[in-house]
């Protein structure tokens, strides 16, 4: 099954979701959809996870929320970008039922099972940096919704500190911010924006902080008693 057949499809996109809300990855998907979507493409963009609520980027509104399970049309294609098919939660028995099934990540452990596509490439900085090259291929003009695809580009690399960040990952990025973004909101809302409740959990946590080796080991003991006391989900974000 070729790209270009499954593209006559409709598509419908999931990503990956953390804590049970929809994380930074949907700018993805929205890359992706607003991408196809030039060229004809009807797309959908689906989560059985409501948005993070410090996220204010246009978009958001373009997500349907589906708490309740998930069937896909007869003929529809489902893509899953940056998450392994079946860790889609609630959502998973219906993308792994759908007639075809596109899976795109940049992570090495296991990403690649499942799918009638898998386009998985551990080299990449970013699955974002992986849609950005499709839509290369596929002659697809940047414009600023698709832009935004930036978001996860900064968030994988952990805002370019990473050894992952290279020189062309960073001009990438700075073709993506010729379309109007606002880094220094994105850089607030991806890594300095929290609920109250996980900043006092934080706090609460330093306070057990203990050292060895003349200070020159640190670490901290957190219990899921603790994650409970505070309502914060223990796992990983």
């Amino acid at each position: 099954m070729s790209w270009q057949a499954i593209c006559r499809t409709t598509m419908i996109m999931f990503w990956w979701a953390t804590n049970g809300r929809t994380t930074t990855a949907s700018a993805l998907c929205w890359g992706l959809y607003f991408g196809l979507r030039r060229l004809g493409k009807k797309c959908r963009l689906v989560s059985g996870d409501p948005p993070l609520d410090n996220l204010s980027w246009p978009g958001l509104e373009l997500i349907e929320y589906i708490p309740d399970g998930f069937h896909p049309p007869g003929e529809s294609c489902v893509i899953v970008l940056d998450c392994e098919p079946k860790r889609t939660g609630r959502l998973a028995q219906g993308v792994l039922a759908a007639k075809r099934l596109v899976n795109i990540d940049h992570h090495r452990r296991g990403r690649g099972r499942g799918g009638d596509i898998v386009y998985v490439d551990h080299e990449e900085a970013a699955t974002c940096v992986i849609v950005y090259r499709l839509l290369r291929q596929l002659s697809i003009p940047l414009t600023p919704q698709i832009a935004t695809v930036y978001t996860e580009v900064f968030r994988d690399t952990g805002g370019f500190r990473h050894a992952n960040t290279t020189s062309e990952v960073l001009a990438i990025a700075a073709e993506l911010l010729s379309f109007g973004l606002e880094p220094a909101v994105l850089a607030g809302e991806i890594f300095s924006s929290h609920p109250l409740n996980y900043l006092r959990f934080l706090g609460h946590s330093l306070n057990k902080l203990k050292t060895a080796l003349d200070e020159r080991l640190v670490w901290v003991s957190v219990s899921l008693a603790d994650y409970g006391q505070f309502g914060v989900d223990p796992r990983p974000a």
